[in-house]
């Protein structure tokens, strides 16, 4: 195996016992707070796919900004996209905050 594969493997494998351990610690506190006749903590609606949704079409916006200035402007597009993508995901995050997502 050559050094990136190794590092790869690495990440994978940590990552995947990461969540176990997570997994399996909630698991473990929320039978404690079962069989201490605690109550539960109520679930909260999650934020996330609106939020990744919103996030998802500000870097779409921005790759078709670039496409659109690359055409228009003979600019390097090594230089413009980067920028776009940043500026529309920040966008389009700050939006979804100011929506409530």
């Amino acid at each position: 195996m050559t050094g990136p594969t190794i590092v790869l493997s690495l990440a994978i494998l940590t990552t995947a016992v990461s969540i176990y351990f997570h997994l399996k610690t909630r698991h473990l506190e929320r039978m404690a707070m079962i069989e201490n006749g605690m109550e539960q903590m109520p679930k909260r609606p999650t934020k996330v796919i609106p939020t990744f949704g919103m996030f998802c079409m500000g870097i779409g916006t921005a790759l078709i900004l670039g496409h659109f200035i690359d055409l228009v402007i003979d600019i390097s597009h090594t230089t413009v996209l980067p920028g776009l993508i940043c500026l529309c995901a920040g966008a389009s995050l700050l939006i979804a905050r100011k929506l409530n997502f």
